[in-house]
């Protein structure tokens, strides 16, 4: 089994898995809609991007239960965060107005997203031409854009969930 296969399960399946816990708590708030919107649809984004220019780094076999435990110890916390929102768990109250403190969390996602994408397309095309380290476009101002974009996007999931427990999963 690849490595990436864990991984792309979990990003196929949040959309669905975030969905279900909306029909299932019947939570139809603006919050867990934003934040299906944000997780589920970054999910298949990174589906597309993995599609179009794959990580060699993901491309490795791994054991089944080696893949079980990435899925288990790795990604599926990252479910956690939406089942703390959606099921009521949480009740956030965020530090501005929910309309402000909502364009926060998807403009935070939205460049996370363009970043990551942007520096992941960068690497894939440059080191295919040219082995080495990377000097130029985003890698010229930030030496792991990559990294950057998915820290944005993740915090933006967390500034949602606005609890402890995201915040300890990113440390």
């Amino acid at each position: 089994m690849e490595a990436g296969l864990g991984c792309h399960f979990q990003k196929a399946g949040t959309f669905f898995f975030l969905g279900f816990l909306v029909w299932h708590y019947g939570n139809h708030s603006v919050a867990a809609w934003v934040y299906l919107a944000l997780h589920g649809t970054y999910g298949l984004v990174w589906l597309l991007k993995d599609m179009a220019f794959p990580d060699a780094s993901w491309q490795v076999k791994v054991t089944l239960l080696g893949g079980l435990n990435a899925f288990l110890s790795v990604l599926g916390p990252y479910w956690i965060f939406g089942w703390l929102l959606i099921s009521g768990t949480v009740h956030p109250v965020y530090p501005l107005p929910d309309p402000v403190w909502f364009t926060l969390c998807i403009s935070l996602c939205m460049f996370g997203a363009v970043l990551m994408i942007a520096a992941d397309a960068q690497k894939y095309f440059t080191l295919r031409v040219k082995r080495g380290l990377i000097t130029d476009g985003v890698h010229r101002y930030i030496r792991h854009p990559n990294y950057l974009g998915e820290m944005m996007i993740y915090a933006s999931f967390a500034m949602m969930v606005w609890h402890w427990f995201p915040v300890v999963v990113l440390a």
